[in-house]
């Protein structure tokens, strides 16, 4: 599961929580809750599976947190999603995987760990832009625009390769093995026999890989072919920057009725945007796809 945290234990190893994408589930008392989120991730509420509110919360632009009302069960995600860390009287952090940030200054408290290859300021968040830009693993920071996180956990280095958070080269045959179960996840639709477009991560490894974090963000992996192209494309890749030579790439697909607002964009080189294209046109060919038809994507090693 990577940076996931699933479970809380105690000292002694005894299991006190389970955390899932939709919400947690807490020993003691056998209940479990679930997450209401806004556009950045940030939890807004905690709730019963009968529909009882048990916590409500609310953040100013830089993720200082104010619970409204009872706080009957306290979440422990908060502001874009991040770990809460708490102590009465002395401090309140919000915990990402690689660093601390604080939201009284609007600052992570240590240093960025890519150094300035990603930016001069090593201690901003996200390029003072926190109403409409997230940054999952304080590493690396995108857009959210409509709803939309790119090139998540990952960076470009100098020399063009891409490298993930501990600094190593991405190893395209093990983008296979990424779960879609992580926290953020979605519901996918029931298993049923469909045609299946296949993208190999070892032949297109950035295409691979920001379908899967599509897809593990949510996304569906059954998409239903009919979309207006261009205006999908216009919406999903509004206010997302581009990074030359870089091409911007959207999932679901601009072809799709699910593509447009609110899609994953990530940020992936012109040949392999190229190659999907090909892929995608060859597949609606020989397998007759016409519009309404649905067809299922999937990443193979």
């Amino acid at each position: 599961v990577g940076y996931e945290r699933v479970a809380e234990r105690s000292a002694t190893g005894a299991l006190v929580k389970l955390f899932y994408p939709q919400g947690v589930w807490i020993a003691a008392t056998s209940q479990a809750y679930l997450y209401s989120s806004d556009h950045l991730g940030s939890v807004r509420d905690l709730y019963t599976p009968a529909g009882t509110v048990v916590a409500s919360y609310d953040y100013d632009p830089y993720g200082q947190l104010s619970v409204l009302g009872s706080e009957t069960v306290k979440s422990d995600f908060g502001f874009t999603g991040h770990w809460r860390h708490n102590v009465a009287g002395q401090s309140f952090l919000w915990l990402a995987p690689l660093r601390a940030y604080d939201p009284t200054m609007g600052r992570w408290l240590s240093r960025d760990p890519v150094g300035e290859a990603g930016g001069l300021d090593l201690h901003g968040y996200v390029g003072n832009n926190p109403t409409s830009v997230v940054d999952p693993l304080g590493l690396c920071y995108g857009s959210s625009q409509r709803g939309g996180i790119f090139d998540a956990g990952h960076y470009r280095d100098q020399s063009g390769k891409v490298r993930d958070s501990s600094g190593q080269v991405v190893d395209p045959g093990s983008l296979g093995a990424l779960s879609s179960s992580s926290r953020g996840g979605g519901t996918q639709p029931a298993a049923k026999t469909l045609p299946e477009v296949k993208f190999s991560a070892a032949k297109y490894p950035e295409l691979a890989e920001n379908i899967l974090h599509a897809q593990k963000a949510g996304h569906p992996s059954v998409l239903t072919h009919g979309g207006n192209s261009a205006a999908n494309r216009a919406a999903a890749l509004d206010g997302v920057p581009n990074l030359r030579p870089l091409s911007r790439d959207e999932y679901p697909f601009a072809s799709s009725m699910e593509g447009g607002a609110r899609s994953w964009v990530g940020h992936i080189p012109v040949s392999q945007q190229n190659a999907q294209g090909a892929i995608l046109k060859n597949f609606f060919r020989k397998n007759n796809i016409k519009p309404g038809d649905q067809y299922r994507v999937v990443v193979i090693p």
